[in-house]
């Protein structure tokens, strides 16, 4: 058996293009990568677990490499300078704390 066509585990795979091979292909990283297995495998195997997983990584993206920061149902973008906020007000102050950044809090307050 050709190792590309061996799935431990499960066939929730075994349909169309493997998702490691879509990864390799596009060169995607591991968070890109994540978030193509747990959508391509949501429907056959752990349903809204998988989802979950798939925004968890998207938000991970969010934050690494676009410098936004996740808060439950939006998404504040941070200076690149000082990694407060930019937007002022309740969310900004939310979002500050949850990204650990007291310092901006402290001169602010």
């Amino acid at each position: 058996m050709e190792l590309k066509n061996k799935q431990v585990g499960g066939d929730h795979y075994k349909e169309g293009i493997q998702p490691f091979d879509y990864i390799e292909a596009n060169n995607l990283d591991f968070f890109a990568g994540n978030v193509v297995k747990y959508v391509t495998r949501h429907s056959k195997k752990n349903g809204a677990e998988d989802v979950q997983k798939a925004i968890h990584y998207l938000e991970e993206i969010l934050a690494r490499e676009y410098k936004m920061l996740v808060t439950p149902g939006s998404y504040v973008e941070l200076h690149e300078s000082n990694g407060a906020p930019k937007e002022e007000g309740c969310l900004s102050v939310v979002a500050a704390k949850m990204a650990g950044i007291g310092q901006a809090l402290r001169t602010s307050l």
